[in-house]
């Protein structure tokens, strides 16, 4: 393999590796805040809990886009320029092209669309009020964006394999 292509593929993979990090941070993140409704009422604050997943939720969905286009853009050769183009990023990604598998699964795309539009809202709330029980819905889709991704890129640096004679 060029280095050019072995950078490529560490730099990847090691972003893989970044989000599942970030992935763990945020369910270890609820888990702790859980454990606080529980032991200690009095001291869990459901607006700090459900603000504090939302950041993790927003900046694991900007890691997720962010290896997506790096990918997309290497294999492709190019990225979406419209106005759409976060959903169509999402498109491209489940699309089978001439150099690539798809990178994620019909459920994949739906648990990203969902993230992303999960952002859309976080981002765009000015009032500075979440409803806490939209912030904690999004988690498993969070996870499942992540897994889905994360396998898509690994998938892309294995071996292609061997035909079988039938």
């Amino acid at each position: 393999m060029p280095v050019r292509e072995h950078a490529f593929q560490a730099l990847l993979l090691s972003k893989a590796v970044d989000l599942e990090r970030a992935m763990a941070t945020l369910q270890d993140a609820e888990a702790k805040q859980l454990r606080l409704k529980s032991n200690h009422p009095d001291g869990y604050d459901e607006a700090f809990h459900a603000a504090g997943i939302a950041q993790h939720i927003q900046g694991i969905y900007t890691q997720l886009e962010s290896l997506l286009k790096q990918v997309i853009e290497q294999t492709d050769g190019m990225l979406p320029k419209s106005e759409t183009w976060h959903q169509d990023l999402i498109r491209l990604a489940s699309m089978r092209t001439e150099d690539r598998s798809p990178l994620i699964d019909a459920a994949g795309a739906r648990s990203l669309k969902s993230v992303l539009g999960f952002r859309h809202v976080a981002r765009s709330n000015y009032v500075g009020e979440l409803d806490p029980a939209r912030v904690f819905e999004h988690i498993p889709d969070t996870g499942a964006a992540v897994a889905a991704v994360v396998a898509g890129v690994r998938q892309l640096f294995e071996p292609p394999e061997a035909p079988t004679d039938p």
